[in-house]
């Protein structure tokens, strides 16, 4: 791709830290999308933390520093974020800033207040954020934000209206994940029906729900299985309900799996109370797996297309009562099956994603023409 431009612009993109998680991983699908091709990119985050996906975007060329090693930020190092960031800013003489996650987010705003001329873009993840303090934090450093980058268009939505004073000059969303066409193994058949979630164990995620819905399908006699792969905060605390509740043959817990996808399943059961785009969700109908989950985040903008059960309470009852339909009704599973797939092929396809992060670079190199 060549742009018309007197020089390469300069990105500088920060970040909490390197997760395996989706803002982490939607960065390096990002550059290997092409979005900022041709650009000068460096990512500065505030920690280490996993160090996921960092050889990869060295591989593709993308500079990455860390202003501190360790897997857990404090605050201190959040707040001594803020004029180190600022250093970055007067060395480094970025075109455009664009910022990722809660703190490195806010840090980021706060540094750029001091350098006006830089062009900011937000990155929105999710909705909702973890703690109310971020949440008046973004609004009350929102006028700073030139650019709201989103992950999908109800997130893009729903937060220039709930973390914005005013709505920034232009709002881009970008694909964090596409799919190539394959092959779809056939999910599992009957006996035990099989069903999965992949996600941090913390009280947003709310697995604590699949567990509970669980005891209560046993109960009901129902021969399932529900795998739960993920790590976090939440994990040793479920680990106990499920001994507590007498599920331990029934509710699984193997850790993180960078490769849960590609196990057959039956069902693939998502309980947030808020979301992003929910790139495991995409995973999963990528795969074929259907989905039943509560309305939230990105879900609301595919999940019509790709007949995802939608539950409206969000209680144990209502899940379980859900999951049992569809164990009843393996024409409705087809269904949903063959709608996702279709909704991933239209919506979600490498084709698709580089196109619209070609259009985005090309909005970078217009701030140096």
């Amino acid at each position: 791709m060549t742009h018309a431009s007197k020089r390469r612009p300069r990105v500088l993109y920060l970040i909490n830290g390197f997760k395996r998680g989706g803002a982490e991983k939607g960065l390096l699908h990002l550059v290997q999308s092409g979005a900022f091709q041709g650009c000068e990119l460096k990512v500065v985050s505030i920690i280490e933390d996993q160090g996921a996906h960092v050889s990869d975007l060295k591989a593709a060329g993308v500079e990455v520093e860390h202003l501190w090693g360790g897997s857990r930020m404090s605050a201190w190092q959040w707040v001594r974020a803020v004029p180190r960031f600022r250093r970055e800013l007067k060395r480094f003489k970025p075109d455009l800033l664009v910022l990722s996650l809660p703190q490195a987010n806010i840090a980021g705003r706060l540094a750029a207040m001091a350098v006006p001329a830089v062009t900011v873009a937000s990155f929105e993840h999710n909705t909702h954020l973890a703690k109310p303090t971020y949440e008046k934090l973004f609004r009350l450093t929102s006028g700073r934000v030139d650019w709201l980058l989103a992950d999908c268009e109800i997130t893009a939505e729903i937060t220039s209206h709930r973390l914005y004073y005013r709505s920034p000059k232009r709002r881009i969303v970008l694909p964090l994940v596409s799919f190539r066409p394959q092959e779809v193994r056939r999910p599992v058949i009957a006996d035990p029906f099989r069903i999965i979630n992949a996600a941090r164990f913390t009280d947003t995620k709310n697995q604590r729900l699949m567990i509970e819905a669980a005891r209560l399908l046993k109960d009901r006699a129902y021969s399932i299985t529900i795998t739960l792969y993920g790590e976090g905060p939440k994990a040793e605390e479920y680990e106990r309900l499920v001994e507590e509740l007498g599920l331990a043959e029934t509710v699984l817990m193997p850790g993180f799996d960078p490769e849960w996808m590609n196990d057959p399943a039956n069902l693939f059961v998502i309980t947030s109370k808020n979301e992003g785009l929910c790139i495991v969700a995409l995973e999963a109908l990528s795969r074929g797996i259907p989905v039943i989950s509560t309305r939230v985040g990105g879900l609301v903008d595919y999940g019509v297309a790709a007949k995802v059960c939608f539950l409206e309470a969000g209680t144990a009852s209502e899940l379980a009562t859900a999951i049992a339909e569809l164990i009843e009704q393996p024409d409705r599973l087809r269904e949903m099956r063959t709608a996702g797939l279709q909704m991933i092929g239209r919506d979600y396809s490498e084709a698709s994603a580089n196109a619209k992060c070609r259009e985005f670079t090309a909005q970078i190199f217009a701030l140096v023409a």
